[in-house]
């Protein structure tokens, strides 16, 4: 529904968290980072996927084609603060989106919980494009191309958008608010309208990683079936992955109005070894 903010304690370290959440939840609780780049891992989820009926495409991406658009967009120039120490992979996801998107001139796209995005900026000026930037950190409601509300309650009618986008984000959003969101969408793109959600953060089991520094003093809670992996030094609170079985309760299954494609990038490491955008969720209004 909301993107949480983060919040932080020092007061605790990142052993006595673990402690904490074990205590605290019947959820299985272990220390690590998800690694769902794994080729064997990644191969499970794709035949699972497939197994359950969900259309799985594989893709490579054109390496130069992705430089191009870098420089197209003047992200050096224009925006040379953003995501200095993790550019490739922020320019990437939007480039991936680029191209899904494919918008025209005047068609209506919005960026989910966008923050400090430049992508509206950027497609705009590259397409011709009509963008807007949604954030709950906005002042509440419509200020010229930004749009501050909760990403299951946006203020514009029915069918009112050509693409969305979401990158880096749904996986913050707790509770039931991944499953509202995408609801939302399907109300607010129009007939063949796009909704594009990169990196798809899926795993071979229902898991959330987090830093329990931020989640504990933020009362966060955990989708019961969930792994809870606590992950040193990561910053974020709540990180949602995916099950194959979660994902189609949650996200595909409740929305018949959208067809879903789940795309394998096959060509990762060698665009750059930075990049863990190995998997993308499409929906498309049907």
């Amino acid at each position: 529904m909301k993107y949480q903010y983060q919040l932080k304690t020092d007061c605790l370290d990142f052993e006595d968290g673990v402690e904490v959440l074990k205590k605290k939840f019947t959820n299985p609780v272990v220390v690590g980072n998800i690694n769902n780049l794994d080729p064997d891992c990644v191969n499970w989820i794709i035949n699972t996927l497939v197994s359950r009926g969900i259309s799985v495409k594989r893709i490579r991406v054109d390496r130069k084609g992705y430089l191009k658009y870098i420089i197209k967009a003047e992200y050096k120039t224009k925006y040379p603060e953003y995501y200095i120490n993790n550019f490739f992979e922020k320019t990437f996801e939007h480039y991936l989106c680029y191209h899904f998107l494919d918008l025209k001139q005047n068609e209506k796209f919005i960026d989910i919980a966008s923050e400090h995005s430049p992508v509206v900026d950027i497609f705009s000026n590259l397409t011709g494009c009509i963008g807007y930037s949604q954030d709950i950190m906005y002042n509440p409601g419509i200020h010229d191309n930004k749009i501050g509300s909760n990403a299951s309650e946006i203020p514009v009618p029915d069918e009112f958008f050509n693409g969305a986008i979401a990158t880096c984000s749904i996986e913050h959003f707790e509770n039931d608010s991944d499953i509202l969101f995408m609801r939302e969408m399907e109300r607010l793109l129009i007939k063949g309208g796009k909704i594009i959600i990169a990196p798809l953060y899926i795993y071979s089991k229902s898991s959330c990683q987090t830093d329990p520094r931020y989640s504990i003093p933020g009362s966060v809670s955990f989708d019961n079936e969930a792994i809870i992996y606590c992950a040193k030094d990561w910053g974020n609170r709540h990180g949602r992955f995916y099950s194959p079985e979660s994902l189609i309760r949650r996200l595909i299954k409740p929305n018949t109005k959208l067809e879903f494609v789940v795309y394998i990038i096959e060509n990762l490491e060698e665009i750059d070894k930075s990049l863990y955008c190995k998997f993308i969720l499409v929906g498309t209004h049907i």
